[in-house]
């Protein structure tokens, strides 16, 4: 399987990249739940009660956010894309790692999967080539 340092040489910044992207958008989310927390009507509250509600509501708005992302844009695992060997079919690769959101079919007959992979242990792409009978070619991932 090639990685993507070897597929793309002079690109392997292109991770960090992503990681960087996605700890701006956490950043953000909690940034904007902590100014909606400001603005909410808690003036029957004595002081020390106002700043543990806010403080509870902000965190709490920010983790249903930032899960909700993260259990969206969940893709198949490391141990799923190890999974796919050279010479399966489509529907058994389907079976391991789940319909791939990014086809892109060649007019020889042969197609390419794309599938995107944030599961916690590992962010990047898994890549699976078939040939022109349907069977997978080479497999590819960073």
């Amino acid at each position: 399987m090639l990685t993507f340092a070897q597929l793309m040489p002079g690109m392997e910044w292109l991770p960090v990249i992503g990681w960087a992207i996605y700890v701006g958008i956490a950043a953000f989310v909690i940034w904007v739940a902590i100014l909606i927390s400001r603005r909410l009507p808690l003036g029957q509250m004595n002081q020390r009660r106002q700043v543990i509600t806010r403080r509870l509501i902000a965190g709490s708005m920010s983790g249903v956010i930032l899960l909700s992302l993260v259990l969206f844009f969940r893709g198949p695992t490391r141990a799923e894309c190890w999974a796919v060997e050279k010479g399966m079919t489509a529907e058994m690769v389907r079976s391991i790692v789940g319909n791939s959101l990014e086809k892109t079919q060649r007019p020889d007959g042969s197609s390419i999967w794309v599938y995107y992979s944030r599961d916690g242990s590992w962010y990047g792409w898994f890549m699976v080539e078939f040939n022109d009978k349907g069977r997978v070619e080479r497999t590819y991932s960073e």
